[in-house]
C-alpha cells in the first residue's frame, strides 16, 4: 500500500511529557530538539510539563509548567490530574490539532482526553522500562503496572513513533499492534552544538590531563549501557597503555557500583567519575575524546539507539560498540565504529588498543561518523519525519 501524501499545513500541537526538564539527561535534550525544530518548521506547539525545574529550562516553545503535590505517594498522580485539567483549559481557549505524548509511565490523561474530544494522538516510545530497571526484583510490581499502562495507551493511539526498529517488533509481538501503525523515526544530533573542536583546547577548558588519551562515556549507569563489563576491559588496556583515562560522564543507580568495582580492579587512578554535567558541557568533553562509548546489552541490544550515539559522530568521534547491537550494525554499515565483544575482555582491549595506536585509521573512522550525521541524523530531518506522521493523521481526521 503507497504511502499517504504529505501535504504541509500549519499545526497546533500540544506536546505532553512527564520529564525533569532541567537535568542534564537524553530525555531534555529530546524534548527540546523535538519541540524547537516544529515550531522552526511553523507550527504552533505547546509544551506541557511538570513544574519541577522550570527556571532551568529555557526554550523558545510555549510551555505549561503544571504544579505537583509534593507527597511522595501521589506527586505523579498529582501531575496527570492537573495535566488532564490544563489540556481541556487549553483546548477550549484554543483548539489543538494533535497530541503528542512522550510517553509516560503510569497516564491515562491524554488517551482519554483524546478520545472525548476528538483529537488524534501520537504517543512515542522511547525504550522498554524492564530493560532499564533489569535485575532489581523489588520493582517487579512497577514493571507489571507500567507494562499495562503501555498496552493500553499504545493501543488507544492513532499512531506511535519509535527510535529504534527493535522498539517496533517488540511492540508489535507484545500487544499484537499492527506495523503500519508504529512508524520508526530516527533521533538525531543538533550540528549546531556538535560539532569537530580542537582536542587539546577541549582538555585545557575541563582540566583533563592533556598528556593522556581519554576514552569517553556519557550516559547513565544503567544496566544496559555495559560499563561494568568495560571496566574489565580497561583494565587490560592499562596493561599496555598507560597513559589513558576512562572519562564517565553522568550519573544512575549503578554508578556507586561502578566506583565500587574500580576500586576492586585497582583501576580508580585511570577512571574520572565525572557525574551529571551541564549539557553545554557534552560537546567539550565528546571533543575531548580520543573515542567514545556506546554499547547495549541484555534485551536492549536492538531496542535502543541512543542519542549520544549521534552526538559522537557529529563531533566526528569513533565509536565502540558491542556486537550484535543495533549500533554495531550501523556502526559496521557506515564504518564508523570500532565492534567488541564486551565477553572477550582480552581480546577487546587488544582491537581496541590496536585502533588508539592506529592514529589515521582512527580519524578516518570519526570523518565517517561525521558525513553520516550531517547527511542523515539531524534533528531537523527527525522534526520534518514527524511532521510528515501528524500531517497525515490530521488529514485523515478531515
Amino acid at each position: 500500500m503507497p504511502a499517504p501524501l504529505f501535504t504541509k499545513f500549519f499545526m497546533r500541537i500540544f506536546y505532553i511529557c512527564y520529564d525533569d526538564l532541567g537535568a542534564p539527561a537524553a530525555w531534555t535534550t529530546h524534548v527540546r530538539e523535538i519541540t524547537e525544530n516544529l515550531e522552526k518548521l511553523g507550527h504552533n506547539v505547546t509544551l506541557f510539563a511538570p513544574n519541577i525545574a522550570n527556571r532551568q529550562y529555557k526554550t523558545t516553545v510555549a510551555t505549561l509548567f503544571l504544579p505537583l503535590i509534593n507527597i511522595k505517594i501521589i506527586r505523579e498522580y498529582s501531575y496527570y490530574f492537573f495535566l488532564f485539567c490544563a489540556l481541556i483549559y487549553s483546548h477550549c481557549r484554543r483548539k489543538t490539532d494533535l497530541l503528542y505524548v512522550r510517553e509516560m509511565a503510569i497516564s491515562l490523561a491524554p488517551a482519554i482526553f483524546s478520545k472525548l474530544f476528538k483529537v488524534p494522538c501520537v504517543v512515542e516510545v522511547n525504550g522498554i522500562i524492564s530493560g532499564d530497571f533489569a535485575g532489581l526484583k523489588e520493582l517487579s510490581w512497577k514493571l507489571f503496572m507500567y507494562g499495562a499502562f503501555q498496552k493500553f495507551n499504545t493501543i488507544t493511539a492513532d499512531a506511535i513513533i519509535v527510535p529504534a526498529k527493535g522498539i517496533k517488533d517488540l511492540l508489535v509481538k507484545s500487544y499484537g499492534i499492527a506495523q503500519n501503525k508504529i512508524i520508526h523515526i530516527e533521533n538525531g544530533a543538533n550540528i549546531g552544538k556538535f560539532y569537530p573542536i580542537n582536542k587539546d583546547e577541549c582538555k585545557h577548558k575541563l582540566n583533563l590531563p592533556r598528556d593522556s588519551r581519554h576514552i569517553v562515556f556519557i550516559g547513565r549507569f544503567y544496566p544496559h549501557h555495559g560499563i561494568l563489563e568495560f571496566l574489565i576491559i580497561f583494565k587490560f588496556i592499562l596493561k599496555t597503555i598507560d597513559n589513558v583515562k576512562l572519562v564517565l560522564v553522568g550519573d544512575g543507580y549503578l554508578r556507586k557500583k561502578a566506583e565500587k568495582r574500580a576500586v576492586e580492579l585497582g583501576i580508580a587512578d585511570s577512571v574520572i567519575f565525572q557525574g551529571e554535567t551541564p549539557h553545554s558541557l557534552t560537546p567539550l568533553f565528546i571533543n575531548a575524546a580520543d573515542i567514545c562509548l556506546a554499547f547495549l546489552t541484555g534485551g536492549n541490544r536492538y531496542l535502543l539507539n541512543p542519542i549520544k550515539l549521534h552526538e559522537y559522530w557529529a563531533c566526528s568521534k569513533p565509536v565502540v560498540t558491542n556486537n550484535n547491537t543495533a549500533i554495531s550494525e550501523l556502526a559496521k554499515e557506515t564504518g564508523a565504529g570500532i565492534v567488541i565483544d564486551l565477553n572477550k575482555p582480552e581480546q577487546s582491549a587488544q582491537t581496541i588498543i590496536d585502533g588508539l595506536n592506529n592514529a589515521s585509521q582512527l580519524e578516518q573512522t570519526g570523518k565517517n561518523g561525521l558525513k553520516f550525521v550531517r547527511e542523515n541524523r539531524t534533528w531537523r530531518k527527525t522534526a520534518e519525519n514527524i511532521e510528515k506522521v501528524c500531517a497525515n493523521l490530521i488529514n485523515r481526521r478531515k
